[in-house]
């Protein structure tokens, strides 16, 4: 945890920023309604009432939640919260991930380097300390495949009850990791010794376990019936079978380098071909029926939601890094039986490291440089600090904003820490409706006055000029002009 504050230092404490920059607010708004709504957790809300007060339908919110008691405890909205907890629950599955690792007989340093060489690889660590939920997800359903792993060596019921609590907490924080907790209870099933004691068990924990999911599956619909949602919500499948090979191939030309370095990979490849020389890679039946599960799993998740990879280069955390994880476990395995000379191990595993860490801060300072051609860049930087600006011109949290061009629902919203609507309409009964709903400031970008000029005059005869700096300004809105 020293060494990972080490790297990521300041960015822990920064308002969400640069690649999709609206769907991290969307995230930490969740954290921040919480906080106002005295932790009610089964009414998650944002910064955005266009969905009645704010409340939507979204995935088991426990990460914000987490986030939003010890904001309460603290008396502090700084997004360290979100992002420490994300970053602590990858950094506890990877722990699990080597633990595997050590138990399945790879060395100490062996183990060291594969959980280095993920921590460090591009969309991995450039994520890991951010706002969605998908490390979380990663660290549940790490800890549930540990534990399955022991129950497969020991059959203690202890760990196959705890693979069911971490596997369904994993489903309900990210639906697409419900897959390794399918695929785990595919290799229970298919694994294990019964007596009809131990039936009975298996399957009264696997019902309750896809119960959970389903009655919060229910619920979550019914938030998203009643008030809607601004999160993805159902799947997004390709069409056919030939949309789904061209996009393939677009997805792998644009993230096959950040899923992992090129190094990376040919030394993947050159582990392939070192084994399968000397000893061939032969899997037992069990680990042929978890593999092929997990495979299977993942390809599901793939090709159900494939209209999203090509733009949301997150989405292939759930589905990639724990099979490559446990599939450089075992190639690991096979390559230290056949070397074995332990000197030459440990200074393979060392240079693997050393060139993982530099590599990743390399990739992960590259990608933090603001763009300017980029919106949500803009956004980030011209509203950073909006918030205190408002507080000092005595406009209070209670009071509601319509935000004019807000490029995404939540963005400068969270930025004020402020709730209110969006909208890409300066029409005076629109705004009056608005406006008698207790809406009493507007908002713009200075960037969006000189895109459209003409707001300005629309303002005229609804608003006056409340303040103004080289970067936003806020209108009071006056109907009686």
């Amino acid at each position: 945890m020293v060494i990972s504050f080490a790297f990521y230092g300041d960015f822990l404490y920064l308002n969400p920023r640069y690649n999709h920059f609206w769907a991290q607010s969307d995230r930490m708004c969740l954290a921040l309604g919480f906080v106002e709504n005295g932790l009610n957790f089964f009414k998650p809300q944002i910064c955005n009432l266009g969905t009645s007060d704010g409340t939507i339908g979204v995935e088991f919110p426990i990460l914000y939640y987490i986030s939003a008691v010890f904001m309460k405890l603290f008396n502090s909205e700084s997004p360290f919260f979100v992002r420490f907890f994300s970053l602590l629950s990858s950094i506890i599955g990877l722990c699990y991930i080597y633990n595997i690792s050590r138990i399945y007989g790879v060395s100490i340093f062996g183990s060291f380097s594969i959980i280095i060489m993920i921590f460090f690889s591009p969309i991995f660590f450039f994520y890991q300390a951010n706002f969605n939920p998908n490390h979380l997800a990663f660290g549940l359903s790490a800890i549930a495949l540990n534990q399955l792993y022991k129950y497969y060596r020991n059959q203690q019921f202890d760990f196959l009850l705890i693979f069911h609590l971490f596997g369904v907490l994993a489903s309900l924080v990210k639906t697409s990791y419900g897959l390794y907790y399918i695929s785990g209870n595919i290799f229970i099933y298919f694994t294990s010794k019964y007596e009809n004691k131990e039936i009975l068990y298996k399957i009264l924990l696997n019902v309750t376990g896809f119960l959970i999911i389903l009655f919060y599956f229910i619920y979550n619909q019914y938030l998203y019936r009643i008030y809607g949602s601004m999160f993805l919500m159902e799947t997004a499948a390709f069409d056919n079978i030939f949309q789904f090979i061209w996009e393939s191939g677009q997805i792998l030309s644009f993230w096959l380098t950040e899923m992992l370095f090129l190094w990376q990979w040919l030394l993947i490849i050159l582990l392939f071909l070192f084994i399968g020389v000397h000893s061939g890679l032969k899997l037992s039946r069990n680990k042929f029926i978890i593999s092929i599960s997990i495979i299977a799993g993942s390809f599901s998740v793939f090709y159900l939601m494939g209209k999203q990879y090509r733009v949301h280069d997150y989405y292939i955390i759930d589905i990639f890094y724990l099979p490559m994880l446990l599939l450089m476990i075992l190639l690991l395995r096979k390559f230290e039986l056949i070397v074995k000379n332990k000197i030459v191990l440990t200074n393979i595993a060392i240079i693997v490291c050393v060139f993982s860490a530099i590599s990743g801060n390399i990739f992960f300072e590259n990608r933090k440089i603001l763009r300017m051609d980029n919106r949500s860049d803009f956004i980030s930087v011209d509203f950073e600090g909006g918030n205190k600006i408002l507080d000092s011109l005595k406009i209070s949290k209670k009071e509601k904003l319509i935000v004019f061009d807000g490029f995404c629902p939540d963005g400068i919203l969270l930025l004020l820490r402020r709730k209110g609507i969006t909208t890409n309409s300066l029409d005076s009964i629109e705004i009056l409706n608005w406006h008698k709903k207790g809406f009493n400031y507007l908002i713009l970008e200075n960037l969006t006055i000189i895109n459209y000029p003409p707001c300005i005059e629309q303002l005229k005869p609804i608003s006056n000029l409340y303040y103004k700096n080289d970067k936003f300004s806020i209108y009071k809105l006056n109907f009686n002009l």
